[in-house]
């Protein structure tokens, strides 16, 4: 809801093959996937989305918790998240203002 009243138009998905699917039909400028979702789950999402040239050039955030219990942990899932093709992971506990201002930055930034 915070990012639909920012301005950004907003479609989700519940797993990440249904993700895939709502992909190839809007082209959207940003996917966010959790590390964690039913069916498959982040890393392996992004994994088929890098992998299929219709999808490949898609703009992909992590947006999750996953890790937080363990806090010396997250940089892992944080490095692990990048080398599989993410460009931001965001931490769902943030402010919902700074995920805003995350995801308009991401935006805003081209391609690595």
């Amino acid at each position: 809801m915070k990012l639909t009243q920012a301005g950004f138009q907003v479609t989700t998905a519940h797993g990440g093959a249904e993700g895939i699917e709502q992909v190839k039909r809007a082209k959207p400028d940003l996917m966010m996937l959790d590390v964690e979702m039913p069916g498959m789950n982040g890393l392996e999402t992004i994994a088929k989305l890098k992998g299929d040239p219709a999808t490949a050039g898609v703009k992909v955030v992590f947006l999750t918790n996953y890790g937080e219990a363990q806090q010396e942990s997250s940089w892992i899932d944080e490095k692990l998240a990048r080398e599989a093709g993410a460009i931001d992971y965001i931490k769902k506990s943030d402010d919902l203002n700074s995920i805003v201002e995350e995801v308009k930055k991401v935006l805003k930034h081209p391609m690595e």
